[in-house]
């Protein structure tokens, strides 16, 4: 699949940003793979890019439903990212709005679209 190795250049998972809109935070396959222990799936947490599922699991976390969160430091990661990544495809946000904003309408997009077809029909 197309997309980036930022942790790990010698693995085949990538990161790819699309995937992470359509999966709500699901396409940090390079960083899930380089580090399987973080629960987030992604260096960014929901604060930082479009990750509605670690928002989820942090709000559940909050009422106890989840526990025993694991995450990586960032100085780990740093590390990692130097010794086995790509540093040159690190994901670099141009605002946190943006990316929410952009996040949303990669979503969202066929609803108004088989809204509007099924308006046109009837």
């Amino acid at each position: 699949m197309f997309g980036y190795r930022p942790y790990d250049k010698s693995i085949q998972p990538t990161d790819n940003t699309v995937l992470v809109y359509l999966a709500m935070g699901g396409g940090y396959h390079n960083y899930h793979h380089a580090f399987p222990q973080d629960y987030s799936g992604s260096e960014y947490g929901w604060e930082q890019n479009f990750n509605p599922t670690t928002l989820l699991i942090d709000m559940f976390a909050k009422i106890g439903w989840a526990y025993d969160r694991k995450k990586v430091s960032a100085e780990i990661v740093r590390m990692r990212t130097k010794r086995t990544g790509d540093t040159t495809a690190l994901r670099r946000n141009a605002s946190m709005a943006m990316d929410v904003v952009l996040g949303l309408l990669i979503l969202y997009w066929p609803l108004p679209v088989i809204y509007g077809i099924r308006l046109l029909v009837n």
